[in-house]
């Protein structure tokens, strides 16, 4: 390891915290939109569920009170 660090020159670390910072914000951001995504889509599916049941009620009750 201290060869090949012995061949980088002595400020090749000197821009590279705001570097890596600005790539672990990107990662974080895009976990974050990740799992908005995710729970954009568990929340949609929870909504057609509820839609799709109230339906289903509406349905039943209009066949019971036919006859």
């Amino acid at each position: 390891m201290e060869e090949i660090c012995g061949t980088l020159p002595k400020n090749w670390l000197a821009g590279t915290p705001q570097t890596l910072a600005s790539r672990r914000l990107g990662r974080q951001s895009a976990e974050r939109e990740r799992i908005s995504e995710i729970n954009f889509n568990i929340n949609k599916e929870k909504a057609d569920f509820m839609k799709n049941q109230l339906l289903l009620k509406s349905f039943l009750f209009s066949l019971l009170h036919k006859f």
